[in-house]
């Protein structure tokens, strides 16, 4: 016995020493996360670059949160904070209103989850008009943390477990909180709050900011951080139970949603038909690292996120849509192909059957369910997601702006110095109108914009079709090029005085070209500038911008083009601007120099001479020798023979404009024989002052001659036969104009010695041809007033010393001679008008 006992101790020990160092090795890895806390979350945090350089961490356990506002304008604004942010009365409180912000979350049955949530909420002069539902007292001095209760904001799903608040909440998992507060660039407030999660071994901060636009429009993002030596793999989800409520109350809604069209969200309004009394509320992927798939919801109990709802009545099974974690399939992509303005709480069951889809107590309690692609996130790295909620009240306006672009010239994905790149940017609406007064785009440093390429188009949109069948249709109402006044000096600047209403939207879109200044990454803004058309308490400006990548060429090159006034000073230095009025001489030069190793090889050249000025074709000069046009091809221009363009040209305008020149030359080749695209010179720009419009007669005929008749009984008409002299006009205004003449029996009648040759006042005494655009014969009385025009739908334009003589010659005239008429030598005098028409 003794002998067996002992040969079993070793095996004993060596099986307890086995498993104690197993022990040891596995709660030593937990305590090494689980017990660093806060300072832990803190520096892991840290290495989140969310684009925020002073956040400021509070880690106390009674810390209190702040909220952040958007103006809509006057008294009213859309604000943001983690967790509730009123009183018992339901006025807004701005700071402090939640002590729960870092308290773990937790779960209340199968519809609550608890503290630290995201609260967005319509400040509508100091009253609380929530956005989401808000759960039983959740108030300062009551049950703060059951702000939101019902949403499940971002969830991080591993597996087709239900897609509920206790199974993937990241709140839920998130311990050691720690809050933080910080400004964005336009020194508007973000907020964050951080947390390791302990079911994944990795670090996660969801952060509140404003839109960059100034908008109110604010991003929700979740930033997940993995600093252990394995990948992870997970589908995030972010869910809502929206409530658009003035009174306070935690009861639900009953209204329906609506896609915004092209995968980019949805939109619901306060009632059930939409209004002018109706807040709206609209959820997009318009911001970086947006959602992949979005669904409209019924919200109900017990809630499964991934499920749309319930069938109304017995319509039976819901099939489509849903978005169960890991699929893609085509009932599985939520609302994904739901077109603009078509209603999103229907659903498809079996045989595809059509219903509207409801809650337990069959309403449509609204809620919605955002989805991104799935992640593998690898150790050391961080990833992101984003999506935007903006709302308005009745009489407010949410416009959201965008600027975006595509290389015409290559779709490689690449951008190059020579590329043209066509913009487009857009302003729509969501709620009330708005004024749009002023759009301002000016080229950075690198971009040389095309000035004749601006043009707008403005829609609105038009519902049609009914039940799960409705949609938006747009409606064009207004479309164009931008005014030549608003495409000057490299920019855009001019008033489209359009009011947008809801779901309006006005687009431009023009060329520009990257130019040999451009730098690494050109960065481009454009600013809006509006109203609220029933509650205007002034213009606000909200920003688009968008950065364009250039990769930097070897073929370096300076392309310059520069003008001056011949006129009124002939011997001075050509500069990037000059001014000048009508009929002064303006001359330019342009060079294109490369600089370095590389030349240009070959390619074609041409400059358009703008509006408002007359080229001097015999004045053209390429590198000193005459040239027939300024269109032509060139080849090897390198740094010791660059080419050089001079010409002359007069102004013809009137009118007070800025206009500018610019020179091409397309299909570059590049030594050895590389293409390189176009490249474009710098902007030449002359400042035309106004000239006051004159009118005036250079010349007019002195005598129409009729000839000799011999008097007979019965009266004849003479043709004339000739005209001496001539008819010369100025019309210095680019405007619609008649050429008239006029004949008064009366005051300036024809005589000889006393006798008039018409006794009476016969409106056919004189008669005049008035030429017409079919040249066929077309005789008319001339008449005191208005008289006659001497040719039908008269002349347009700015002329100087016109001559009309060839509408007024042999036989355009006729000449009454009466019955018994005495002799004598008989004259008399017409006149002459220049008279501008109506356009």
């Amino acid at each position: 016995m003794m002998t067996k006992l002992y040969k079993c101790i070793p095996k004993l020990l060596d099986t307890f020493f086995i498993t104690f160092m197993l022990i040891c090795f596995f709660s030593n890895q937990s305590l090494t996360v689980e017990g660093a806390g806060q300072g832990d979350v803190e520096t892991n945090i840290s290495r989140i670059n969310d684009g925020i350089t002073n956040w400021r961490a509070q880690t106390y356990a009674t810390t209190t949160n702040n909220v952040g506002q958007i103006s809509l304008g006057g008294n009213a604004s859309l604000d943001y904070t983690f967790g509730a942010a009123r009183d018992a009365n339901n006025n807004v409180v701005l700071n402090g209103a939640d002590n729960t912000i870092l308290t773990d979350s937790g779960v209340s049955g199968a519809t609550s989850l608890y503290n630290s949530k995201i609260n967005i909420f319509f400040n509508n002069n100091g009253k609380y008009y929530g956005i989401l539902h808000q759960g039983a007292n959740s108030y300062k001095g009551g049950s703060p943390g059951n702000a939101s209760d019902t949403s499940l904001d971002f969830a991080l799903v591993t597996g087709i477990s239900t897609l509920s608040y206790s199974n993937y909440s990241i709140l839920k998992q998130m311990k050691y909180k720690v809050y933080y507060t910080g400004t964005d660039s336009r020194s508007k407030p973000v907020y964050k709050i951080g947390g390791f999660l302990s079911n994944q071994g990795i670090y996660a901060e969801i952060l509140l900011r404003p839109s960059l636009s100034g908008a109110p429009i604010v991003q929700r993002e979740l930033y997940l951080y993995n600093p252990t030596t394995s990948v992870k793999k997970f589908q995030i989800y972010y869910g809502e139970d929206t409530d658009m409520d003035s009174t306070g109350s935690n009861s639900s809604d009953n209204v329906p949603m609506y896609a915004i069209g092209d995968n980019k969200g949805l939109y619901l309004y306060s009632t059930k038909i939409a209004s002018d009394a109706s807040s709206k509320l609209l959820i997009t992927n318009d911001v970086t690292d947006g959602f992949d798939n979005y669904m409209g919801e019924a919200y109900t109990s017990p809630y499964d996120w991934a499920k749309k709802g319930k069938p109304s009545g017995n319509s039976g099974t819901l099939t489509s849509p849903m978005l169960t974690y890991d699929k893609d399939d085509a009932d599985n992509i939520g609302d994904y192909s739901r077109v603009a303005g078509s209603p999103l709480l229907y659903g498809v069951g079996s045989g595809g059957t059509i219903f509207p889809i409801v809650n337990g107590d069959g309403v449509q309690d609204s809620a919605y369910a955002l989805r991104w692609n799935p992640t593998a996130i690898n150790p050391g790295q961080t990833t992101h997601y984003s999506s935007a909620i903006g709302g308005t009240l009745p009489g407010y306006a949410t416009p959201t702006v965008s600027k975006t672009y595509v290389n015409k010239t290559r779709n490689t994905g690449g951008n190059q110095v020579g590329d043209t790149l066509q913009f487009t940017l857009s302003v729509g609406i969501s709620g009330s109108s708005w004024n749009f007064n002023r759009l301002l785009d000016t080229m950075p440093t690198g971009l040389t914009l095309d000035p004749s390429s601006v043009k707008y188009v403005w829609t609105q949109t038009q519902s049609t079709g009914s039940g799960s069948n409705m949609h938006d249709v747009d409606v064009i109402k207004g479309y164009g090029t931008a005014p030549a006044s608003g495409t000057t000096n490299n920019q855009i600047d001019y008033n489209p005085n359009t009011d947008i209403g809801d779901k309006g939207k006005y687009v431009v879109t023009y060329d520009a070209t990257i130019n040999n200044k451009a730098t690494s990454t050109v960065t481009n803004n454009a600013d809006f500038t509006g109203h609220n058309v029933v509650h205007n308490t002034g213009d606000v400006t909200n920003r688009a911008t968008t950065n364009i990548p250039v990769t930097i060429p070897n073929f370096k090159y300076q392309f310059t083009n520069q003008i001056r006034n011949d006129t009124t000073d002939p011997d001075g230095a050509f500069s990037s601007s000059a001014s000048g009025k009508k009929g002064d001489i303006v001359e330019y030069q342009t060079t294109l120099s490369p600089i370095g190793i590389d030349f240009l090889k070959s390619g074609h050249f041409n400059d358009i001479v703008p509006d408002g000025l007359e080229l001097d074709p015999d004045s053209i000069t390429v590198n000193g020798s005459k040239k027939s046009s300024l269109d032509f091809d060139v080849s090897t221009i390198t740094s010791g023979n660059p080419l050089t363009v001079d010409f002359k040209a007069k102004i013809t305008s009137i009118n007070k404009a800025t206009v500018s020149n610019t020179a091409t030359v397309t299909n570059v080749v590049i030594n050895p024989s590389t293409n390189y695209g176009t490249i474009i010179s710098d902007n030449a720009d002359l400042n035309i002052e106004e000239t006051l419009p004159t009118t005036s007669f250079v010349e007019v005929p002195s005598t129409i001659d009729f000839g000799s008749t011999t008097s007979i009984g019965n009266p004849r008409m003479l043709n004339n036969v000739r005209t001496d002299g001539k008819l010369i006009i100025n019309h210095s205004a680019n405007t619609p104009f008649n050429v008239s003449v006029s004949y008064d029996n009366t005051t300036d009648p024809i005589e000889s010695n006393g006798n008039k040759l018409i006794t009476s006042d016969s409106d056919n005494a004189m008669m005049f041809d008035q030429s017409n655009d079919d040249n066929t014969p077309d005789w008319k009385p001339i008449v005191i007033d208005p008289g006659v025009p001497i040719k039908s739908g008269g002349f347009s334009g700015s002329y100087n010393n016109y001559d009309l003589s060839g509408y007024i010659g042999l036989n355009k005239w006729k000449l009454l001679v009466p019955a018994n008429s005495k002799a004598g030598k008989y004259s008399g005098k017409i006149t002459w008008s220049i008279d501008d028409t109506p356009q």
